[in-house]
């Protein structure tokens, strides 16, 4: 009996994390194309890929431009959009459906009959930035009539508009002119109003040439947001099925999406036991794209890091970049000058391999509010994983609701808080294999 096919589509950042363990277990049952998306593509990504390629493990895989936002994207998409197609594939698993190589992917690379399947093992966007939404949702806490409102995103945005008529009005009196906004603020401050000013500008000016102008010329469609896209960043919730690794995800996009194909998965590979030596591996997330950094948000790092050092004994601090941050131009060498005067011995450390890996040669792992946190918890569930709350403070309310339930991920704010958390508990988790199995019968 031949074997069915199946399209994978990941970013390059995070499929070797996320995808390559699964790899042995669905080339068994699946005949396998990867559609690579060219994300903070590590070096030697591309030799593995052929490596995976020769051994057979993968039919083919396809790596797309690094510049993704600007008309020559959309003509490759298109091109291999019409190649993807040929294959006639059964499955489609993916991070998201609404990203734009993804809708090429929906419109032209998948027939009807293929089943679609979205994985997330990133942060939840409805978890980082909607959280009341999201405590809503996890929790019950309104009626059916309320629900059934917040489910189009206008009305929600309506429904938090409204809420905030009364501050709205007080910010505009106030900022009658661009001048009188700008004083505002501290002269120290001005420039970066303008620059995330423009920045903003920027993006919705990209936004509009991806979504409509592009695709129009090539394509002649538009790729428009659908329900739940701008909300969740995630999809429309019309998937065969959605993969989550956190509980309390499972049960937001379950009653969002009204979709009974939500299920909680466990990784499928699991480290046991952490190296003993005393030495922290620390997460630099939350900035990773910024050159500086304004010295309160750095001492907050500061602050939370040397809390955990003494609490630890440690006897060395690991300092992982992002790897989204730029090689030479961060914020990192004034933390660690920081740090040495706290008589913290620390250095930088190379991200060239996935967190996961490079976890096991620890016994904590500590950092921003980032998926880096959960994703060691997951496959690392014996080392000691603790999240920083007084800087991760600076980008969200709740910095352990971002992470969803924060199984088994503890909290430091300095000297004066700690919070233990509940266990990670793997029980009434199925395979990813398992659960693709169960959503190609239904």
């Amino acid at each position: 009996m031949p074997l069915k096919r199946i399209l994978i589509s990941w970013t390059a950042r995070e499929i070797e994390s996320s995808i390559f363990p699964l790899l042995g277990q669905l080339s068994s049952e699946f005949e396998i194309t990867l559609l690579v998306i060219n994300v903070s593509m590590a070096s030697g990504l591309k030799s593995r890929l052929s490596i995976l390629k020769k051994k057979k493990i993968i039919s083919d895989y396809y790596i797309t431009p690094k510049c993704m936002n600007n008309f020559s994207f959309h003509v490759y998409l298109k091109r291999i959009s019409k190649i993807l197609c040929l294959n006639n594939f059964d499955i489609w698993l993916a991070s998201s459906d609404m990203q734009i190589s993804e809708r090429y992917i929906l419109e032209f690379s998948i027939p009807v009959k293929c089943k679609r399947i979205c994985m997330s093992t990133s942060l939840s966007y409805l978890f980082q930035y909607h959280q009341g939404l999201a405590e809503t949702l996890v929790f019950d806490r309104f009626s059916t009539s309320t629900m059934d409102n917040i489910k189009n995103l206008d009305n929600y945005t309506y429904f938090k508009f409204k809420k905030n008529i009364p501050h709205l009005k007080s910010l505009i009196k106030k900022c009658a002119s661009v001048r009188s906004f700008l004083q505002l603020f501290t002269n120290k401050n001005k420039l970066l109003v303008i620059y995330f000013y423009f920045v903003n500008i920027k993006k919705n000016i990209l936004r509009f040439l991806n979504q409509y102008v592009y695709p129009i010329i090539v394509v002649r469609k538009i790729f428009s947001f659908r329900k739940f896209d701008n909300l969740t960043q995630l999809s429309d919730g019309t998937s065969d099925g959605y993969i989550f690794f956190d509980r309390y995800e499972v049960a937001a996009y379950t009653k969002l999406f009204n979709n009974k194909f939500v299920y909680l998965s466990k990784p499928a590979e699991v480290y046991k036991g952490s190296c003993d030596n005393g030495i922290i591996l620390g997460v630099l997330s939350g900035w990773e794209r910024e050159e500086f950094l304004q010295d309160d948000i750095i001492s907050l790092y500061v602050k939370d890091f040397v809390s955990i050092y003494h609490r630890c004994n440690a006897c060395r601090l690991d300092l992982r970049p992002h790897p989204d941050s730029h090689p030479v131009n961060n914020w990192y060498s004034k933390l660690i000058k920081l740090l040495e005067l706290q008589n913290i011995n620390c250095k930088i450390v190379k991200c060239s391999q996935p967190i996961t890996l490079v976890a096991k040669k620890y016994n904590y792992v500590a950092g921003f509010a980032s998926a880096a946190l959960r994703d060691v918890k997951l496959v690392n569930p014996d080392i000691s994983v603790i999240g920083l709350v007084s800087p991760s403070k600076r980008l969200f309310v709740n910095p352990k609701f971002v992470l969803g339930s924060s199984d088994g991920i503890d909290w430091i704010e300095g000297n004066e808080y700690y919070f233990n958390s509940k266990p990670l508990d793997f029980n009434n988790r199925d395979s990813v294999i398992d659960i693709i199995n169960a959503i190609m019968k239904n």
